[in-house]
């Protein structure tokens, strides 16, 4: 047999170099992703196939419902079971092998991450975080002695907000009942309740386990009820005949919530939403293969994401690691479509001002819960401002340089705080280009009045502009995004 041997190492570089060359020539063709997956097994994840294009996996921490959809396309998402919510969604349109296989195994880095967040943290919290600490320390007790996953804290109503961001759930103590209202509206994001008095005055830790469980089953309810990560935002638009695919990124402090509506003559034909976990798992061309795959055809891209644009072409966003990168040249390249940007906070004050043409000269202010940095929006006569290289509204460049009581970072996690730098961050608008009205999405600023009264001590009282605060922006969002492409497509007329 010894003679077979040249003849059979010939047949095997032969083999392997038709197998290469397959791989290098068809790269793009679709695969057998649902026999695939069933082949990945993970003795740590429960897999369970319900139909020919529906299968669930899950562990203690979450479930995952993946589906399969004609055109190639497939649905992803993981629901946290602690408190029902989606923690991750994104649609995707199998194209590549190698693409489709890193969706997956994404999806399971996200289920698995999971687990470190199964036990539930609640934060107790009174007015100096002394009785509050006790109860904890007996509540952490008694659910060890119960093997019950609560994790529990304790802090004053002063560290509230500086610490609320990793607690799930949030106890205030009866003696602070009346800031119950404010903490809500704060921390929309959490459940925040108040221990009832005679649960509290005895330390009751059976009675605060089921006070517990029944908050956080209605929270449930609520949040299914609600559906808020998928709430459809329809809204006629001004556009032409033409068929416009919108994607907009918005941040809520946990996750990034992409947008994704498609207009045909004014009306939304199509809408969806991708939760992702941070900016650099937002992958926007993939998103759009996806948009393409719901119609048959789209003349017009609009991009609206965080970071300077310019001229509606190249963007910095630094947090995703782009540097003058020329996305709209990249995207026209690829898709052969017509692309513009414009930036989020742009399109929400450019949605305002047309929404409300009443006001000659229009501020958007965002300030993230939690986040040191806002940004800001001006449309003036129903014009944006974007500036040389599309530096308006970058507040950035200037509000670190500011004299503070305290550190930014720090000041970010109060009320108090917040307000100190939203007024340092719209003294400058107010003094350069005097709005008429400002509006602001700042969730930690609960006092507007005091807000009002601190800005109203550095500008003269008939140069004070109204100051509105709004908590939904999509509206706003989509509607500047539609004026937006209107005025793109009647300039490449």
């Amino acid at each position: 047999l010894s003679f077979l041997l040249p003849f059979l190492k010939r047949f095997q570089s032969f083999h392997d170099t038709i197998i290469k060359s397959e791989e290098t020539t068809m790269p793009n063709l679709p695969f057998d992703y649902k026999t695939w997956i069933r082949q990945q097994y993970d003795d740590s994840i429960q897999f369970k196939e319900i139909g020919a294009d529906h299968y669930e996996l899950g562990n203690a921490a979450g479930n995952v419902t993946i589906r399969f959809y004609d055109n190639d396309l497939v649905e992803i998402s993981i629901t946290r079971k602690k408190d029902n919510e989606i923690q991750y969604y994104l649609h995707f349109q199998i194209k590549d092998k190698k693409h489709a296989q890193q969706m997956y195994l994404e999806m399971i880095e996200a289920l698995k991450a999971m687990e470190d967040e199964q036990v539930v943290k609640i934060l107790l919290c009174c007015s100096s975080g002394f009785t509050t600490s006790y109860f904890a320390q007996r509540l952490n007790e008694a659910a060890k002695q119960l093997s019950l996953d609560y994790e529990f804290d304790a802090t004053s109503y002063f560290d509230l907000y500086s610490r609320a961001e990793g607690y799930d759930m949030i106890l205030i103590a009866p003696q602070i009942g009346y800031m119950l209202k404010k903490f809500k509206k704060a921390l929309p994001k959490k459940r925040v309740c108040q221990i009832p008095t005679s649960l509290f005055a005895s330390y009751n830790t059976g009675a605060a386990f089921s006070f517990i469980q029944e908050q956080l089953k209605e929270h449930r309810q609520q949040s299914q009820e609600k559906s808020a990560l998928l709430e459809n935002c329809r809204l006629d638009c001004p556009m032409h005949q033409e068929t416009v695919l919108a994607i907009a990124e918005l941040y809520d402090g946990n996750s990034i919530q992409v947008y994704i509506h498609i207009y045909k003559k004014g009306a939304v034909l199509f809408d969806d939403v991708v939760i992702k976990p941070n900016f650099q798992k937002v992958v926007l061309f993939d998103l759009i293969q996806y948009a393409l795959a719901q119609v048959d055809s789209i003349d017009l891209i609009v991009l609206a994401v965080p970071g300077i644009i310019k001229e509606g072409t190249i963007i910095d966003f630094p947090q995703r690691g782009l540097k003058n990168y020329p996305m709209k040249k990249r995207i026209e390249e690829r898709f052969h479509i017509k692309t513009t940007l414009i930036n989020n906070t742009n399109a929400v004050a450019l949605g305002y001002a047309h929404l409300h043409p009443e006001h000659e000269i229009v501020t958007y202010h965002s300030q993230p819960y939690g986040k040191p940095m806002g940004g800001q929006g001006s449309v003036v006569h129903q014009t944006l401002i974007n500036g040389l290289c599309g530096i308006s509204g970058e507040i950035k460049f200037f509000l670190p340089r500011m004299q503070f009581s305290n550190e930014l970072a720090r000041l970010a996690k109060t009320d108090f705080g917040t307000q100190e730098i939203v007024t340092n961050a719209l003294l400058p608008t107010i003094s350069l280009i005097g709005p008429d009205i400002i509006v602001l999405r700042a969730p930690l600023i609960n006092d507007l009045e005091e807000l009002k009264k601190r800005i109203a001590t550095f500008i003269p009282c008939d140069a004070m502009p109204e100051i509105v605060m709004i908590e939904d922006i999509k509206p706003f969002l989509f509607r500047g995004i539609a004026e937006y492409a209107c005025s793109f497509l009647q300039e490449t007329e």
